[in-house]
């Protein structure tokens, strides 16, 4: 990982278990932003609260069934129309 920018994030797909998840929390202990997806009633609601907490890091979170690296650009564009870098870990992708 590079060091972190204040208007970048790390989109990390599969975030709220397993690998997902460690380098979620990886990246928030080297203080990148975070823009986590993750299945929905997965649990990602506290895992956020704490990296937010611990870490002091901003950190955004989107849930979805089934998505592509399309669908979640422009979830990331939608949700933060800001002008933002994402670095792109995908992490649990199907199909």
């Amino acid at each position: 990982m590079t060091s972190p920018a204040k208007n970048e994030y790390i989109l990390i797909t599969g975030a709220s278990s397993g690998i997902g998840r460690a380098l979620a929390a990886e990246g928030a202990s080297r203080g990148h932003n975070l823009f986590l997806v993750a299945l929905p009633h997965d649990g990602l609601d506290d895992f956020v609260q704490e990296m937010k907490e611990k870490h002091k890091v901003e950190v955004k979170y989107n849930t979805a069934e089934r998505c592509t690296t399309k669908d979640l650009r422009r979830s990331c564009r939608c949700r933060h129309p800001r002008k933002h870098t994402y670095q792109q870990r995908r992490n649990g992708a199907r199909g």
